[in-house]
Formats: structure tokens, sequence, C-alpha cells
């Protein structure tokens, strides 16, 4: 696939719009593959593939940075509060990370039925395609490489946030529990993570000490600035549409 790179930013954009108003980063994904499909005349096997990919990448640099902080954590007072709970996982990911990417055919006694025919046709299609990306090392680690400076800079945000509060929180902490935080997004238990996330935030930073009215408090104001950034893909989604209206009147 090869979409222009416009129409990429405005499905990315739009998508998250649409996704920050359903739990989880479900809703997020499937509105961008809807719209990189939609708008591009790519089939929807390959948009969904494609997403999937992009998370099981983005999964991943988010458990190796989690291993490293938990590295990093190894000879502080949270070793035994964080590090040995959250390594495991993002040891556990990372070495399950190659066979996901391996593709899984169904079979069974169902392929002759129609509806269940057509659904074991559409997950060999999803194999296949979900195969190519296997077998095509160098693109993905040049889309690790990009997810890695992704996760990075939201680790950057959240310290520049606690310094404009005058919290006085070692960047070491905030890399280590970043990565907790975002995975813990990926828990379907809210709109946009409100509620959770500031609650993983109160409960993550009360062990270096702040208080939960501040942790509160920069939990809320990223939430603020991630909804001024949808909103910004919203506004896109509406003059697109108004354009459109305009063109066929």
């Amino acid at each position: 696939m090869a979409p222009p790179l416009p129409e990429l930013l405005f499905s990315y954009l739009a998508g998250g719009f649409f996704g920050t108003f359903i739990p989880s980063s479900l809703g997020t994904d499937v509105s961008r593959a809807f719209l990189v499909a939609k708008r591009n005349g790519v089939g929807s096997t390959d948009s969904a593939v494609a997403m999937v990919v992009l998370n099981l990448v983005n999964l991943l640099a988010l458990c190796l940075l989690a291993l490293f902080s938990c590295i990093l954590l190894l000879g502080t007072s949270l070793a035994n509060n964080l590090a040995w709970g959250l390594g495991p996982v993002a040891l556990g990911y990372c070495l399950l990370f190659p066979l996901l990417l391996r593709g899984w055919r169904p079979v069974g006694a169902g392929a002759d039925h129609p509806l269940l025919g057509r659904i074991f046709s559409t997950m060999n299609r999803f194999s296949i395609a979900l195969k190519e990306y296997n077998d095509r090392q160098a693109l993905l680690i040049r889309s690790l490489s990009i997810s890695l400076l992704n996760q990075l800079i939201g680790i950057a945000a959240v310290y520049c946030v606690s310094l404009s509060l005058r919290l006085d929180v070692p960047f070491i902490f905030v890399a280590a529990f970043v990565p907790a935080i975002s995975l813990s997004r990926l828990v379907p238990l809210s709109i946009a993570g409100l509620g959770a996330e500031q609650g993983v935030f109160v409960l993550l930073f009360a062990q270096v000490g702040v208080a939960p009215a501040e942790a509160f408090l920069m939990s809320l104001l990223l939430s603020l600035s991630n909804l001024c950034f949808v909103l910004f893909g919203g506004g896109l989604f509406f003059l697109d549409n108004c354009r459109a209206w305009w063109r066929a009147r």
C-alpha cells in the first residue's frame, strides 16, 4: 500500500478523534483503518493488518522500554514494587512477538459452510498479509525505531509536565512509570482512559512522594493536551466534509 502522506495524516488525526470516545485503543485503530481503506481504495483486510502490526510494534517498543526501566530500578527501593511485576510481563511479550507475526491459517470442517467459509477466507487473507510483514525485517526495524522514538517523546512529555508543576521527580522514575501507565490504557475501563489513567498516576507517583492531588493534576494536564490534539483531528474531519458538501452543491 502507498497512500499519500497527507491522506495518512488525515486518517491518523480524524481516527484519533473518533477513537477517543471509545474505551481502549480499539476504537482508534478501527477508525483509522476504516478511513485509510475508504479514502484510498485500500482493501479493508490489508488496512486492518497494517493497524494490527502497528500496534504489535508499538507494544514491543513499550515493553523494551519497560524492561530497560526495570533494570534501572533494580538498585532502588521500588525494585520489589514495580520492577519484578512489570519486568516479566514485558519480557514475555518480547519473546512472544516473533510468533505473533508468523500468521495462523484456520482449518476445520466448517470451511465449506457459506458463513463460516467467508470467515475462514478472511482469516486466511489476514494470516497471509501478516506473514508478509514477518518476511520484511528491515521494515519492521524501521517501524520499531520510530515507535521507540514515539514512546520516548511520551516520557519526555510527562517529565516536562512534572517540571512545570515544580515536582521533584527524578527522570529515572518517570521513565519507569510511563510504560506502566501506557500499558494500563489498553484496558477498556473508561472513555479515553479518563479516571483509570489518573488512578494509575496517583498510585505510581505516590511511591516517590508525590501527593495524590499533584499526581492527579499532572495526569489531567496530559489528558487535556491529548484532548486538544484529537479535537484538531475532529476539526479536520468537519472541514473535509464541508468541502465535499460544497463541491456537491
